[in-house]
């Protein structure tokens, strides 16, 4: 996931994305096919909602937001369920709801490819389903690929349609799961 998202350099072999190798890309290239939401992070200003998931549009836009940019971020927070949180600070939330927020700036980029590191990390069990679902649902209605690390097994194996289990760095278990 790091090394596809430039984040990392492979130690052995070669990353591509479209057949390119990844080290011979520029940030804002790999930004425009993949989204990364990570596990935490910390934001050293704190913006609106509304701003921080406008930031997921800077790929496509740049620095000028247009009312397209708006609409696709206010879609992006209703599909969260967060649109009242749309005016709150950042700062002010709980650890649930901004990472709920991070996963809206990572929709909001419209990817070819969403990677998440323990996108429910710091949801109640309620909120995970949920996300999870949700996930599933605008991988298979908008086509795109949501990679997601996951150290729940049980939740893992309920919303994923392939589940490759990794142990000491090694894969040690790679399959498709039925359609539920």
């Amino acid at each position: 996931m790091y090394a596809l998202n430039k984040l990392i350099v492979p130690s052995e072999g070669r990353v591509t994305l479209g057949g390119r190798d990844v080290q011979n890309m520029d940030f804002k290239e790999i930004a425009k096919i993949v989204a990364y939401v990570p596990q935490k992070s910390d934001e050293t200003f704190s913006m609106s909602v509304l701003d921080t998931v406008l930031m997921g549009r800077y790929p496509i836009s740049g620095f000028t937001t247009t009312k397209e940019d708006v609409h696709i971020a206010a879609k992006c927070l209703k599909v969260l369920g967060i649109t009242d949180l749309a005016m709150r600070r950042l700062n002010e939330l709980s650890a649930g709801q901004h990472q709920k927020v991070m996963i809206a700036r990572g929709l909001a980029q419209n990817p070819q490819i969403l990677l998440l590191d323990e996108p429910t990390s710091n949801l109640d069990v309620y909120h995970r389903l949920h996300v999870m679902k949700m996930l599933r649902d605008i991988a298979h209605k908008k086509g795109i690929i949501v990679l997601v690390i996951c150290h729940d097994l049980n939740i893992a194996s309920r919303f994923s349609d392939r589940l490759i289990l990794f142990s000491k760095g090694e894969v040690c278990g790679d399959g498709r799961l039925p359609k539920s």
